[in-house]
């Protein structure tokens, strides 16, 4: 037998139903793995860290960081694939390739999970950057919530991929799970209302914190917006808590995001006013409107409009530059001030409601016969009011 035959009987001796050059082959190629681990894996790590760092963003350079560690248990993976499909462990009478193979291909759901669960640290971070940028505080409370309800779903997930990998029948498990999700849904569907009506607030912002919002319940300005409810403080300076999901749901006027304030109401002069008056009252209204640095020129109207029961009515309509209400009320009261002065110069008199009553005048004859009408009715009730006589009954026999 010469040396080679020997070599090759060598390397064909069995243990456990495997030969020898296999278990060397599969060490080998583990091993190569192990220095693949410790020299590349962390190169290709650095080069896409240093690709990642050239960019404007730091999104990149965090999940770079996030998978270092998941890029690097690949590569042992891979090796201690490699030396399974090498070893061909026997499949009879117990099929142990197929045990082990399950195991690995479990390992890789596992390593898989474990990079997206590492990943969701850099959602939360973008979700952080995104939320630093508002006002409200709600955004901000909803980041950890977001990131722990992610991670709770990718455990989740792969437990039940892990499951199904061992071939065992998860419709019971789903079929509980819904269940348990349906009585759960069910217990705090005020709850889950207003935490999904929080998240509508904070994605559709129909207001923020500071601004005067009108609602069917409540006017006044935010305070805080919560999780589950909404905190305005009133003009009453009481504090009123609105749920989510009814302020989600209503009507919602904010009054803090107006581009401009409107003036509108109708002025009425009296009758007395003569057509020129009335036309020379419309002329210097317009100047003073026109002429008045706190009304937008945009667009306006005075217009004498109809005429109603007690006056002829001017209607004034127009919008003021500023949106503060107390700059708006003292512009409104500066332009009412000059159109008192500018109608009273021509002699124009503001309206009030007022009734007219015409008295009827009789002739002489008609006099006469109502006062001996009143004379004879006087007679009648005097009658009727003197001492009743008194009546005295006799008994009679029978």
């Amino acid at each position: 037998m010469t040396i080679w035959d020997q070599v090759k009987e060598f390397f064909q001796y069995q243990f456990l139903s495997v030969a020898l050059w296999r278990i060397i082959a599969a060490l080998a190629i583990f091993f190569i793995a192990l220095i693949l681990k410790r020299f590349v894996a962390g190169r290709v790590t650095d080069l896409l860290l240093r690709l990642a760092k050239r960019t404007k963003t730091t999104v990149d350079d965090l999940l770079v960081e996030a998978l270092r560690a998941p890029i690097a248990a690949f590569f042992v993976l891979a090796g201690l694939f490699g030396a399974v499909v090498v070893l061909q462990f026997p499949r009879q009478p117990t099929d142990v390739h197929g045990f082990v193979m399950g195991l690995l291909r479990t390992a890789g759901i596992i390593l898989a999970a474990w990079a997206l669960y590492r990943s969701i640290r850099v959602v939360s971070v973008m979700l952080t950057a995104l939320t630093q940028k508002t006002e409200s505080e709600l955004d901000d409370q909803l980041v950890p919530f977001v990131e722990k309800f992610l991670k709770v779903v990718v455990v989740v997930i792969g437990f039940v991929i892990v499951i199904r990998e061992w071939g065992y029948d998860i419709s019971g498990l789903l079929a509980g799970l819904g269940l348990g999700g349906l009585a759960f849904a069910l217990a705090a569907k005020d709850t889950l209302a207003n935490l999904f009506g929080s998240i509508m607030i904070l994605t559709d912002r129909p207001f923020g914190l500071g601004d005067w919002i009108k609602t069917p319940q409540v006017e006044g300005t935010v305070e805080e917006i919560g999780f589950r409810s909404t905190r305005v403080r009133t003009f009453a300076n009481s504090q009123v808590t609105v749920p989510n999901s009814i302020v989600a749901a209503g009507t919602v006027e904010n009054w803090s995001r107006m581009l401009k304030r409107r003036i509108s109401y109708t002025l009425g002069v009296t009758y007395a006013t003569s057509v020129s008056q009335l036309k020379e009252t419309l002329e210097r209204i317009k100047d003073i409107v026109r002429n008045h640095p706190g009304i937008r020129q945009d667009f306006w109207l005075v217009n004498f409009t109809e005429f109603n029961e007690s006056s002829l009515d001017i209607m004034i309509y127009c919008f003021t530059n500023t949106t503060v209400w107390g700059e708006f009320l003292a512009v409104r009261e500066d332009l009412n001030m000059k159109i008192m002065d500018a109608i009273k110069e021509i002699g124009v008199e503001v309206a009030f409601p007022t009734h007219s009553v015409y008295m009827e005048t009789l002739d002489q004859n008609e006099q006469d016969k109502l006062d001996k009408q009143a004379q004879a009715l006087l007679a009648t009730r005097s009658e009727r009011s003197s001492p009743e006589q008194t009546i005295t009954r006799g008994s009679g026999e029978g």
